[in-house]
């Protein structure tokens, strides 16, 4: 198998499955592993996955390799340059971008920005801060940036469903007016695909991977659903968060205000109808969806910054605090992961080295530090 076949058969899989099979990952090099899930972490596996589709020859190969050649020269790109080439363009230029012939400069794109795909084809890069016009596909003016949130009119010339989708990569978190009103939060790691204005007398419908905290405009006619993975989220105007990362064994949704309806889309009849208060948990090994009262602060304290711990296993602290801080962390310590941790975590104060020092401080244990590699020995 050539390493293009092997890097594409990775991908396929960690887009459908969220993970590589134990066969394929006995082929992939130590490289081609932190490459892979580097992609993962920064919501890149489906721009490489087309972008990799695309290169039908050894022609289109060679192509992409001399490009990244001049961008490892300009930007001095830290990977093995012929090995990993049609993966990395995608990083360099965005997939999109290349497929659409075009020749962008690629020192001035930053791989760690948060991006907003426009229609099918098209990519805009997100600079927190600025304040720029939105555009759709055809130069209609469909909503403004301001600051750390896009703002979606409500245009009444927009006479059929158009999708954006906007994902924010670990480390940030970015919000979005939907054009009914409707605001949300969208934490690291995630992506929101919605319609750029809801039409006509359907349900109001979004598709979450990751998470994002709702605050619903109420229109008794027109319920809003989000859809992530199997577990539809419906409700008339409410305050909720919706935590669907593909990696986590568990859908969850709690309820701060109102009330919804959480649905097993692959057994509709499966319904449950959830309290302000409570967490509706839906297993994706069993696909059964479970309640429990909860504390709301440790769910939506991300809003704010922040990163609370309840008797929660160092395994799961770890997902938390990689998505927050942008890091990743090589745990050798199998006796940490089971430990039990109480804290909570400023990011807007607190850096990496806080983190670490603290909990280490609870359970001694020995790490180090480089660049956004944490190794626990």
């Amino acid at each position: 198998m050539s390493d293009q076949e092997k890097l594409l058969e990775a991908l396929k899989q960690l887009e459908k499955e969220g993970k590589i099979s134990p066969k394929l990952k006995k082929l992939l090099g130590k490289d081609e592993k932190e490459l892979l899930k580097d992609l993962y972490k920064k919501g890149l596996i489906k721009h490489s996955l087309q972008l990799m589709k695309g290169l039908d020859s050894e022609a289109d190969w060679d192509l992409v390799k001399k490009r990244l050649q001049k961008a490892n020269s300009a930007r001095k790109v830290q990977y093995t340059i012929l090995k990993y080439a049609a993966v990395l363009i995608g990083i360099a230029i965005v997939s999109y971008m290349f497929l659409k012939k075009q020749d962008p400069i690629v020192n001035e794109i930053d791989e760690n920005i948060i991006t907003l795909k426009i229609g099918e084809q098209e990519v805009k890069m997100i600079k927190e801060g600025e304040n720029q016009e939105i555009l759709s596909s055809d130069g209609t003016v469909i909503g403004q940036q301001k600051g750390n949130s896009l703002v979606y009119y409500n245009h009444s010339n927009i006479d059929k469903i158009l999708y954006n989708e906007l994902w924010v990569p670990y480390g940030k978190i970015f919000n979005v007016e939907l054009s009914d009103g409707t605001i949300v939060h969208l934490n690291s790691g995630s992506s929101i695909r919605y319609p750029i204005r809801f039409i006509g007398d359907v349900n109001r419908e979004v598709s979450l991977n990751g998470e994002a905290y709702f605050k619903v405009a109420k229109d008794t006619g027109h319920p809003f659903i989000v859809n992530a993975g199997k577990l539809a989220v419906e409700v008339l105007g409410t305050e909720f968060n919706v935590s669907s990362y593909k990696e986590d064994v568990e859908i969850s949704t709690v309820l701060v205000e109102g009330s919804i309806q959480l649905t097993n889309t692959d057994s509709p009849a499966n319904k449950v109808l959830l309290s302000p208060g409570f967490k509706g948990g839906f297993d994706k090994n069993e696909h059964s969806i479970k309640t429990s009262a909860v504390d709301l602060d440790l769910h939506v304290s991300w809003i704010n910054g922040e990163l609370v711990f309840r008797k929660s296993s160092f395994e799961n602290m770890m997902k938390k605090i990689e998505r927050k801080y942008d890091v990743t962390i090589y745990n050798g310590n199998a006796d940490l992961s089971q430990k039990k941790f109480n804290a909570r975590f400023d990011v807007n104060i607190e850096s990496i080295e806080d983190v670490m020092q603290s909990i280490s401080s609870v359970t001694p244990f020995e790490y180090t530090i480089e660049d956004n590699n944490i190794i626990i020995n």
